[in-house]
This record gives structure tokens, sequence and C-alpha cells, in this order.
């Protein structure tokens, strides 16, 4: 059995985000809020969450209604809120490099597996 991981993909020049939680064909997409939606499979699991801009505020309050609304495959539940987080932080992160003048792009998408402390390993 593989272990399962969370494919983020982050459009900085659109101020979009997408958090693939599972693969799938797309039966219709929720608005959960104004800034968020919700990919369904035909059986209502949740196959990606689309951020529509990236300062999106994604509280705990929040993180636990859509956890409690949307069927969230199990084996990626706990992956969500690091997942969630690294779209938070992302424009931090762009800041921090720049600051650092590290002149090496930062990658638009990433894997995030689970572990004790998950950790996003970009991709190229």
């Amino acid at each position: 059995m593989s272990e399962p991981m969370v494919r983020i993909e982050i459009e900085p020049s659109v101020d979009l985000a997408y958090v693939e939680l599972s693969q799938g064909q797309v039966d219709r997409t929720d608005e959960f809020t104004p800034e968020i939606a919700i990919d369904l499979d035909r059986y209502g699991m949740v196959l990606g969450i689309e951020l529509l801009t990236l300062s999106v505020n994604l509280d705990a309050e929040l993180r636990a209604r859509l956890a409690g609304q949307y069927h969230i495959p199990s084996s990626v539940l706990d992956l969500l809120s690091p997942a969630l987080n690294v779209v938070a932080d992302w424009e931090r992160q762009v800041a921090e490099r720049k600051a650092a003048q590290q002149l090496a792009p930062r990658a638009t998408y990433g894997v995030l597996r689970a572990s004790t402390q998950p950790r996003l390993t970009e991709c190229h």
C-alpha cells in the first residue's frame, strides 16, 4: 500500500492554488466559500480544493468546517492542515527568498507526504 500524498499546485501569477487530495474524475464543484471551491467525485468524495486567492484565511474553524462538511479520505485527512499551511505560507516564503537574494525560482507545485512532520517536496 502506498503512502498518502497531497499534491499542491500554486499559480502565483493568477493568485490561485489547488490542493489535490485524491485522483479521479471530477463530477461537480461546490462553492465552499466565495474564495474556496471543492471538487467532488460522483460519490461525494473530495478530490481537490481550489483556493481562488492565495490570501484566503485558512483558520482552524474553516478547516474543521471543511473536514466536517465533506467526505475527505481518511488517509489524507491528516495532510490537509499541513497542505493548507503550505499555501498560506507561500507568499511569506517567497518574500524571505527575495530578502535572502536567493536567485533560484520557487517551484510552483510540490508533493506533501505523510510523516510525523509532513514536509513539502518541491517539484520542478
